[in-house]
């Protein structure tokens, strides 16, 4: 990836951040229907959510390690560090968050529903992410929407060490031999619970590698048919960055149409290609987004990366907060009064807990680099 020079500009990142925003609350709107009992529409928006996340998700990671790559000392060992900061202290608090509100739900409430999957071996396993893998052993206690995280960590080791891992070790047989020891627990995660359903989104993640890729090649494929003609070059450019805008935004509302009348045939938030149409719609977003000169106003630009920068959390603790409290709350008050008291909590709580991880990932992994002597 040495031609890798390609960056988002401010509006694009800042679409980026509100696209995982969005689809961070949209996996727990989709929840929180789903617990006053519109199932169907929970269905819906939740599984175009989460397309997004794992498409935003490959897109991110690859577009900031291709731009890493290039820097000679840039290795697996601190890409790994990188995603460990960001994921595992998360992951931990939050386990240790369910032990308290499960036990809770449990003693106080008689969620026997919970006892099969509230022991030592789901704990261990959904710390190992190999959690609803084709071992046999469910999320930890009331954290089931974590069945798809695994995908998500075993993904990025995966394509990290398929990049940086002969930069890595010295032997090549090392390399090969890692790479299967990274493709095996991958293979294991898919060939568990919702295997057809996993194998869409690995596919979709590392479409969003791909995106990352096309996006870096259209970058200098401008570049370059723009500076045959030097006195016009600026002139030259803006013209196909015109045509592109233009392209793109044709192209998304022929998408979105075509991906709703897909979806309105068929009836299955899951299919392939009502998928393939909704990742076309976010591709075309973001490249009109990296060629327009839209700004955002500074305080709202602000406000999107903020409220971004809770998402993970957002996403691995609101179920076991609904799960303890929607039964309860249902007997007192109104659904819909019932939901948006909810929807406000786990928002609050999930901000207050990411203010102790997520949004101290930099300073976690700058001090494992510190620690393993990886600062170079």
């Amino acid at each position: 990836m040495e031609d890798y020079n390609f960056r988002f500009s401010e509006t694009a990142s800042i679409n980026l951040y509100l696209i995982r925003f969005i689809s961070a609350q949209l996996i727990t709107i989709a929840h929180g229907v789903e617990g006053i009992g519109l199932f169907q529409l929970g269905d819906y928006i939740g599984s175009q959510a989460l397309m997004f996340f794992f498409l935003i998700s490959g897109l991110l990671v690859s577009y900031s390690t291709f731009g890493k790559i290039k820097k000679k000392n840039y290795d697996f060992k601190k890409y790994f560090l990188r995603r460990f900061s960001r994921i595992y202290p998360n992951l931990m608090l939050v386990l240790i968050l369910i032990i308290f509100i499960d036990t809770f739900w449990i003693v106080f409430l008689g969620g026997k529903d919970l006892y099969n999957a509230c022991n030592i071996l789901t704990f261990i396993f959904t710390a190992l992410f190999l959690n609803d893998s084709a071992i046999g052993y469910t999320a930890f206690c009331s954290a089931r929407q974590l069945w798809p995280f695994p995908l998500f960590w075993w993904s990025y080791l995966f394509f990290g060490w398929l990049l940086l891992g002969k930069r890595t070790v010295k032997k090549k047989y090392i390399y090969y031999i890692l790479l299967i020891l990274f493709i095996f627990p991958l293979i294991l995660v898919i060939m568990g619970y919702h295997i057809w359903i996993k194998i869409h989104y690995s596919l979709i993640w590392f479409l969003g590698v791909f995106f990352s890729y096309f996006i870096n090649k259209m970058d200098l494929y401008i570049d370059k048919k723009s500076e045959f003609i030097m006195e016009n070059q600026d002139k030259k450019e803006n013209n196909i960055k015109k045509k592109i805008k233009v392209f793109c935004v044709a192209n998304a509302l022929i998408l979105f149409i075509l991906a709703y009348i897909r979806l309105y045939f068929h009836n299955d938030p899951f299919d392939t290609l009502y998928y393939l149409l909704l990742i076309g719609v976010i591709f075309c977003i973001i490249v009109f987004s990296q060629y327009t000169r839209i700004s955002y106003p500074e305080k709202l630009k602000k406000g999107i990366i903020f409220m971004s920068n809770y998402s993970l959390t957002l996403y691995l603790l609101h179920f076991s907060i609904y799960n303890l409290l929607m039964e309860f709350l249902r007997k007192y008050l109104n659904y819909i009064l019932v939901f948006f008291i909810l929807f406000i909590l786990v928002n609050l709580i999930s901000l207050i807990v990411a203010y102790f991880t997520e949004m101290k990932a930099d300073r976690i992994y700058y001090y494992l680099l510190k620690k393993f002597k990886l600062e170079s």
